[in-house]
């Protein structure tokens, strides 16, 4: 398996394989190697590219002049969209499946299939009268978080993040170097919630998405992203759920594996039946 590092406009990403483009995007506080295991489990039928996203690895931070919006993100992997020679498919997890989402309504046909753990499209809770209490409990911690990060207090505030998405008492479990590295991106992560909280909460384009959809969601998730992914699979027409039992927020991350093997099975399914569609002289 042969590995490059490489550069989308301003973003770092990792290629890994050649074949098919499988793209994808991290969570909040992560990066590209997120996607490491998938890339090595893939790579030898797929071009595996994970990027960083905008203050993660080894991209630039954002350069604060004006709130940071979704199509800000997309920016950095718009030209690894449109010089593939065919539609690639999009994997993103939390922060980086509201990427994904919106990379696949501003660009669907050049987009083969769309996989989304829990994406954090905020907006959607927004804007449904049925979602009031989710988008009520997520702005409560977008507040706690902007308003400690302003104060200066990053680690209180890297604490609340963490504990919500993952669990209570998950921070103190986290070593004290790892702690610091979470603390330091509370400025970007602030940034993150202006987005989603920010983005459009219309679920018409994903009506009218054309393409195959999985989103995966595990049972241990807070209300806020299980709700997101109900709203999503009422509107979307070409799309299955998987739900994992044991799995939160952070599934991808905290078993890889298992959340790999279905991002596989799916993605091999969409290209054998691309396969057998006939070809147009």
């Amino acid at each position: 398996m042969s590995t490059e590092t490489t550069s989308i406009r301003k973003a770092h990403r990792l290629v890994h394989g050649e074949g098919a483009t499988i793209l994808c995007l991290h969570a909040s506080t992560s990066s590209s190697k997120q996607w490491q295991p998938l890339a090595e489990r893939m790579a030898a039928r797929y071009r595996v590219v994970a990027a960083d996203l905008y203050g993660y690895g080894q991209s630039p931070e954002w350069h604060g002049e004006r709130p940071l919006t979704l199509d800000d993100e997309i920016s950095l992997i718009a030209d690894e969209i449109a010089a593939a020679d065919e539609p690639v498919h999009l994997v993103g997890h939390s922060y980086g499946g509201a990427v994904a989402a919106r990379v696949a309504v501003a660009y669907p046909d050049r987009v083969a299939s769309l996989t989304l753990y829990e994406p954090v499209m905020f907006g959607l809770l927004r804007d449904d009268p049925n979602s009031r209490a989710a988008w009520e409990e997520i702005r409560a911690v977008e507040r706690f978080v902007r308003t400690r990060t302003a104060a200066g207090r990053r680690e209180a505030a890297a604490q609340h993040f963490v504990d919500y998405w993952s669990g209570a008492g998950a921070w103190t479990s986290i070593p004290e170097w790892r702690r610091a590295g979470l603390a330091a991106k509370m400025g970007k992560v602030t940034a993150d919630f202006q987005a989603v909280c920010g983005m459009p909460g219309d679920l018409v384009p994903f009506r009218e998405f054309p393409r195959p959809t999985l989103l995966l969601c595990g049972l241990r998730s807070p209300a806020t992203a299980r709700r997101v992914i109900q709203l999503l699979l009422a509107a979307m027409p070409e799309t299955e759920l998987v739900r994992i039992a044991e799995l939160g927020h952070m599934g991808p991350v905290t078993h890889a594996g298992e959340v790999n093997a279905r991002i596989e099975e799916f993605i091999d399914r969409v290209e054998r039946r691309r396969s057998q569609r006939p070809q147009v002289a």
